[in-house]
């Protein structure tokens, strides 16, 4: 099955683009996590 072909000279070209195959929702927002107005900060440094 091909989704995608590429005209003319380019027949040889390799094409790595996302093609959707079905429409879906969108994804949900992440809000920010951050507050600005805070003098100090957090790290976390984790060893996997």
């Amino acid at each position: 099955m091909t989704l995608f072909t590429l005209e003319g000279d380019r027949h040889r070209a390799m094409l790595h683009e996302p093609r959707p195959l079905a429409p879906r929702s969108r994804e949900a927002v992440v809000p920010d996590r951050i507050v600005l107005e805070s003098p100090v900060g957090e790290f976390v440094l984790s060893d996997i």
